[in-house]
């Protein structure tokens, strides 16, 4: 049995400015985001599958989860780390 997953938003930014990185730590649940910092915001339906794609990334890269946000119909993660290529490299 195979789930379709259907990637609805996949966002990189390699290096994250005082402002953005404050007004996530405001948000965050997880590890909080640093300003110098690359981040990658991965949005897909359905929701449940997040937790895979989370399961993979913290295993193969030395990347820092911020947020999840699992709901039925979507599925949000936001990974950050000082290494640029390490939030490439896990997809």
């Amino acid at each position: 049995m195979s789930i379709k997953i259907d990637l609805r938003t996949f966002v990189y930014i390699d290096i994250l400015q005082p402002q953005l990185a404050c007004f996530l730590a405001t948000v965050a649940q997880g590890y909080l985001p640093i300003e110098g910092q690359a981040c990658l915001y991965v949005e897909i339906a359905p929701g449940i599958a997040i937790n895979s794609l989370t399961d993979i990334a913290l295993k193969r890269t030395r990347v820092f989860p911020g947020m999840q946000i699992v709901e039925r119909d979507f599925g949000v993660l936001e990974l950050h780390s000082f290494d640029q290529g390490a939030n490439k490299s896990c997809w």
